[in-house]
């Protein structure tokens, strides 16, 4: 989710099918968007590692992420939790503050915005129609923004593995 600015939902649901590894693209289809519009999200090294990292267990459904069971999760809360615990842990002296996997999304956004990623690109980035691409305008611009894109979910990666690197640093 991080890495990707994906919602709960469109993670829970990703199908092995929806997934390009050697174009490194993963196409979520517009009934599973929350706008009805496919999109396209270019997959960062470090996406790509994660997800070929992941191991396949069938699934019917063919699902990306299943329990050992084989079934869907119905949410992510187990995973939620152990990483409230491993975050608390980390920061031992200071408490952690309440958030969602949603707020995931926002910080990707103004980390992009951080390094220089043009709002337009973000906003495509999320799959997002409002701000830039609202009202009439949304009818016209129709540009992907492809390549914009991946340049920019590959920089929030390296942004993202440079603070873990640092983290990991400082112990």
């Amino acid at each position: 989710m991080i890495l990707t600015g994906r919602r709960e939902g469109e993670i829970n649901g990703a199908r092995w099918t929806e997934i390009d590894l050697n174009k490194k693209l993963w196409t979520i289809p517009a009934v599973r968007a929350k706008n009805h519009e496919q999109h396209t999200v270019p997959l960062s090294d470090m996406a790509l590692e994660i997800i070929k990292g992941l191991p396949r267990i069938k699934s019917d459904d063919g699902l990306v992420f299943v329990g050992s069971n084989g079934r869907q999760p119905t949410s992510f809360s187990r995973v939620k939790v152990r990483l409230d615990e491993a975050i608390t842990e980390a920061n031992q002296d200071e408490p952690i503050t309440a958030w969602v996997f949603h707020d995931l999304r926002r910080t990707m956004a103004s980390g992009m915005e951080r390094l220089g990623i043009a709002p337009p690109v973000i906003e495509k980035c999320l799959n997002h129609k409002s701000g830039t691409f609202r009202g009439v305008t949304g009818v016209y611009l129709r540009f992907t923004y492809d390549d914009e894109k991946r340049a920019a979910l590959d920089a929030w990666a390296q942004y993202v593995v440079k603070l873990q690197k640092v983290q990991s640093a400082n112990g």
